[in-house]
């Protein structure tokens, strides 16, 4: 029975093997940090892609390529298409400015799902260019 004990009173007191429980609790929290850089990252990444998109549609319709707020709609919508396409994109001119508004959905725009729940509502993006030209 000594035996036992002095066996039952070595484990309980060792602490050989707690880096290794403790290296799963690191690991774990990398794992979500790195997610969350992940999403993060993407998402800064949309907003480049997308606001550049606009940016091209509505200097397009400035210049006079585009005369219609529809053909810039279709512009636009068909080069954020491929990446995201949910994406809804409204031109109107307003006086001598265009102006644009794409709405995507905020699950779009993750990409590992970290942050999937802190946004509901979708992603709107909004931009507005002088027309050179009065339709």
């Amino acid at each position: 029975m000594l035996y036992f004990k002095s066996h039952i009173r070595r484990f309980v007191t060792s602490e050989s093997g707690t880096f290794t429980v403790e290296a799963l609790f690191w690991f774990a929290l990398m794992i979500l940090i790195t997610g969350i850089i992940v999403d993060t990252s993407n998402t800064f990444y949309s907003y480049s892609y997308v606001n550049r998109s606009i940016h091209d549609g509505d200097r397009k319709m400035s210049i006079g390529i585009f005369k219609t707020a529809a053909e810039t709609e279709a512009y636009i919508e068909s080069q954020i298409q491929d990446v995201y396409p949910a994406a809804d994109a409204t031109v109107q001119i307003d006086g001598n400015m265009v102006v644009t508004t794409v709405d995507i959905p905020w699950t779009s725009l993750r990409m590992m799902g970290i942050l999937a729940n802190s946004q509901s509502a979708p992603v709107t993006f909004t931009a507005s260019h002088r027309l050179e030209w009065m339709p």
